[in-house]
Order: C-alpha cells, then structure tokens, then sequence
C-alpha cells in the first residue's frame, strides 16, 4: 500500500481552543490548523479517505483559503476513485464526492442521513451511479481496512484502521482535530458524545495506533513531499 496526505486548505475562523480541546475557554486560534484527506493506492486500486471540498464562496464563509491542488491530485489519482470513506458529514469531508461517480461509498448510517439532507441532489445522483454501503457499527473491508463508527465527534462520525508490517495506523477524522490530543488524551471540544470520543482517544494511546486526523500540519511537516502539497506517508 502506498499511502498520501493531500494538504488542500488553510485558516479556520472557528478553529479556537474551546472547539480543538475539550475544558479549555481560551478564544485565541490555536496554530497549525488545516485542512488534509487521505489517498491509498493498492495495485491499481484509488483509496479516499474524504473528498475535501472546493467552493470558494464556502471557503470564505469559514474563513478559510484553499490551495490549488486539482493538477497534483489529478497525477496521484488519475482522477478517479474506486473506494471512498466518508469519516463524517461536514462539508470539508464530503463536497467533493459528486466528482468520483461509480465509486464504492462506506459511510456511517448516521452521517449519510445528514449528508442527504445537505446535499439532496448529489446524494440522489450518487444512489443511482454508486454502491452506497452504510453502516451502523462496523465492517471489514476488503479484508485491508476496518470502518468503525464512533459516535463521538457526531453521531455517524466514523474511523478507518488497518495494518502496514508492524504498524497500525488509524484514519481518525475528527475525533480529535490534532494529534495532541491524542498525544495528551485531551477530548475534541466539538462533540456528540465525550464519553466516546474519550474512549477513542484512549484506545489509541492504549493500542499505540498511529493516528492520522484531517487538520494537523504537522502530518504534511514530518513526511516526505512528493509534491508542493501532497506527502507521502507509506
């Protein structure tokens, strides 16, 4: 497996200590806040984890920049898709998905049913074109991946783990926002459930999983770059 970080927006008006760390009151933006979504490549098989997003007139209502990464991930995908989870429903996770039609979809009960209240029509359209897998709990799939739903972050809020050698890494979405919080077991401050977006945090740090949430920079500074704004982490 090969597996990608594509690093595609910035900035977050609302990305403030009392939304990335539970307990905490402080209103100042806390740095190193952006925006990431996975690629997997096995053999000639396309991985998403996520979609990003790419309306410009959304990105100013979050006071968010984008980054031009259209031709890059066009090199790494070819642009297509084969397989896609979807972590959650925020806009960030999923407006993108209208672009990879025919793909295999795995996503939580739970945020499907709010992804088809957001976006009726390209739902609509992708439950023609698409196989739509939606799941309560969780599920192996293809025998490499296992899509849990964790109820933590929202309600279908969902991760994805699999082995490479030795390692277990984790898709994590945004149980956490950051990696500290899985490195100091500091809950998300933006919760459905703190008891069990707690108890994740804890199985990671307990299992030694390598987490890879959506919004650390950290992750595009500590791997190799294979272009301006995708790092290799596998």
């Amino acid at each position: 497996m090969e597996l990608y970080a594509v690093h595609f927006a910035n900035e977050f008006k609302y990305a403030d200590y009392r939304t990335l760390y539970h307990h905490d009151e402080r209103t100042a933006l806390v740095p190193g806040f952006v925006f990431l979504y996975y690629v997997a490549k096995i053999g000639d098989q396309v991985v998403l984890f996520d979609t990003g997003f790419r309306s410009e007139d959304t990105a100013r209502g979050y006071g968010t920049h984008l980054l031009d990464v259209k031709e890059e991930v066009l090199a790494l995908t070819g642009g297509r898709a084969d397989l896609i989870f979807i972590t959650h429903e925020h806009f960030d996770h999923v407006e993108n998905l209208d672009l990879y039609q025919g793909a295999d979809i795995i996503v939580a009960k739970a945020a499907w049913e709010e992804i088809q209240r957001a976006y009726p029509a390209m739902t609509s359209q992708l439950m023609r074109t698409s196989n739509v897998q939606m799941v309560e709990d969780g599920c192996d799939v293809q025998g490499s991946f296992y899509f849990q739903v964790i109820g933590g972050h929202t309600k279908g809020s969902s991760v994805i783990s699999f082995q490479e050698g030795e390692k277990t890494f984790v898709i994590s979405g945004d149980e956490t926002y950051l990696l500290d919080n899985f490195e100091r077991q500091i809950p998300n401050g933006n919760v459905y459930s703190l008891e069990k977006n707690r108890e994740f945090i804890k199985r990671v740090h307990r299992e030694g999983m390598i987490p890879l949430p959506s919004h650390d920079a950290s992750i595009i500074e500590k791997y190799p770059r294979i272009s301006e704004h995708i790092v290799r982490i596998i």
